[in-house]
């Protein structure tokens, strides 16, 4: 879990300052290609991160995941871009991150339940072990038909 909140981080990291990057190179009067260029690579980092998270995350996760980057980008406009930025859309942004919290924490839950429960084929074997019904042995080969 501590590693998958790390990628989310570092994925919502690259998306915004890539945004920053390329929202900054943008506004020049000439357009500042390295900003443009540097933002770009830096945005696909943050893409590589999303595909590393989706071999490891549910799609329903991820992508909520990376909507925390509304708040950070909001953050660094203000500090970076000097831009405006009206209260609404800070209640907007922090209710959103909020979301996101929310959509990791239930797959945290998800998660640790599904570490909890038993495997299927001790579930099925426990049972018939127990029983004790005449004729009724399970044995190891039986345990791995079973698997």
């Amino acid at each position: 879990m501590l590693k998958t909140i790390f990628l989310v981080f570092l994925y919502v990291a690259f998306t915004a300052a890539g945004n920053l990057l390329v929202g900054c190179g943008m506004r020049q009067k000439a357009v500042c290609v390295p900003y443009v260029a540097i933002g770009t690579m830096v945005l696909s980092l943050g893409y590589a991160v999303y595909l590393g998270l989706l071999k490891e995350v549910p799609l329903s996760v991820v992508v909520p995941s990376g909507a925390a980057s509304y708040l950070l980008i909001a953050a660094m406009s203000r500090w970076a871009l000097n831009e405006t930025v009206p209260t609404l859309r800070w209640i907007g942004a922090i209710v959103v991150s909020i979301g996101v919290s929310i959509v990791l924490l239930s797959d945290s839950q998800l998660r640790k339940s599904a570490k909890s429960a038993l495997p299927a084929h001790q579930a099925v074997a426990a049972p018939l072990r127990q029983s004790g019904a005449p004729g009724v042995r399970v044995t190891a080969d039986a345990a791995a038909v079973i698997r």
